[in-house]
């Protein structure tokens, strides 16, 4: 890691990142810290070739800028984007409050831009495998599970279970159901459930018939599998039927007269 002194407003910002939330009272102190003693903790980059993409501190960095200080210092390692996503999912899970949304973006960034699956994340970052995985599938739902998560309406918990849920229609649906009725996770997953089996049950009786298997029977003397229109009685087939009554008719008559 060096330390460099670079121009602020030179320092790429990625669209997708976690940034740390501060309630008003703090930030109002941090804007007044800053235009009294500067920033004493250098921002951290990435050096991408050959750009800089922030990692951490972009509150310091929009102050700066705001204030119109030319040159900040900043640390700066080498590496990819990808490990911009990783320093920052690293550093800002240490800092207090972070948009569960924001995590879901730059996890879901790794894994379906960079292939990274989530052990190589948990390695990265100390965050926990279930809790990766359980935001990579939170990062396929809906835009509007995706902002109540953002809002704090729902836990990551709940956003999972109702990402699982594949029809979009119906994830919404129970998503205001979720709004509503304030459930536990375990409620919400009983619910979900239950939600399925109805779903279930109209697709069944809604479905048209599928088609009959014919009945077949076996010809008692040739020993064939034949159609209900191809059998002369349930035993006989119609060849043998046919031969039969040929037979029938040239037999001489066994009846002789008194």
């Amino acid at each position: 890691m060096k330390i460099r002194t670079v121009d602020p407003r030179k320092i790429q910002v990625p669209e997708v990142r976690v940034t740390s939330v501060f309630d008003s009272e703090t930030l109002a102190m941090f804007k007044q810290a800053i235009k009294d003693a500067g920033i004493l903790e250098p921002p951290l980059v990435v050096q991408v070739g050959k750009d800089l993409v922030l990692v951490d501190g972009l509150h310091r960095l929009q102050e700066a800028i705001a204030n119109n200080i030319t040159s900040v210092q900043v640390a700066v390692v080498e590496g990819e984007m990808k490990d911009v996503f990783f320093h920052n999912l690293a550093t800002n899970q240490l800092r207090g409050k972070t948009r569960a949304s924001e995590m879901v973006e730059v996890i879901g960034a790794l894994w379906k831009e960079y292939g990274v699956d989530s052990d190589e994340i948990a390695k990265r970052t100390g965050l926990s495998r279930d809790y990766i995985e359980k935001l990579m599938v939170v990062s396929q739902a809906t835009p509007a599970v995706r902002e109540a998560l953002d809002e704090d309406l729902i836990k990551v918990g709940h956003a999972y279970l109702l990402a699982k849920i594949e029809d979009p229609e119906i994830q919404e649906r129970v998503l205001q159901q979720q709004l509503v009725f304030r459930w536990k996770v375990a409620d919400l997953a009983e619910h979900i459930r239950n939600v399925g089996e109805v779903i279930q049950q109209q697709h069944v009786e809604q479905s048209p018939a599928g088609p009959v298997e014919p009945m077949l029977f076996e010809c008692e003397f040739c020993h064939e599998m034949y159609r209900i229109g191809q059998v002369s009685n349930p035993r006989v087939c119609v060849s043998c039927a046919g031969i039969l009554a040929d037979a029938t008719r040239q037999r001489p008559s066994e009846v002789t007269a008194p």
